[in-house]
């Protein structure tokens, strides 16, 4: 007689998504974000949720950009309060790939934020983006036009 026992993922395949995915999604979320601790530690939270169902999972990176995508919108909410009680005192150099445009993302709101950066900085397709959040690709498409809309009047002197 055996006894069939579930099997925890295994540590090779999550060592290897780990190895393969770890630093576009750092790469999201800091772009997200802004800050370098801030987005390592929201792609390790979104590691550790994938890893106790990685075997039901059906498609691992996907799983994690949309966690990741997720972890950033409620750590803006967050942040978005705290800056709101307490003043703005930029005391970091920014990395010297982020220039003027990071700080003209970080001014739209985080749903228009987070389409322009799955769209023109993971070159993911509208309905992908759709999925991330949760919402119809028209929804993605009305967004990244008045995200864009923005920019330009921001951007025109």
């Amino acid at each position: 007689m055996t006894i069939e026992t579930k099997t925890a993922p295994t540590m090779d395949g999550l060592d290897a998504l780990y190895r393969t995915q770890r630093d576009r999604l750092r790469r999201i979320a800091y772009l997200m974000t802004g800050q370098a601790a801030v987005a390592e530690e929201i792609v390790h939270d979104a590691f550790i949720r994938v890893h106790s169902h990685l075997d039901t999972v059906h498609s691992p990176p996907a799983y994690l950009r949309t966690t990741v995508v997720r972890l950033c919108i409620a750590w803006q909410q967050r942040d978005r309060m705290a800056r709101e009680r307490t003043p703005y005192d930029r005391q970091w150099v920014d990395p010297p790939e982020i220039d003027e445009m990071w700080d003209r993302l970080a001014q739209l709101p985080p749903d228009q934020r987070v389409v322009l950066v799955l769209r023109y900085y993971e070159d993911l397709p509208l309905g992908q983006i759709a999925d991330v959040m949760g919402c119809r690709p028209v929804t993605v498409r009305t967004r990244i036009h008045r995200a864009l809309n923005r920019l330009r009047k921001e951007m025109t002197p």
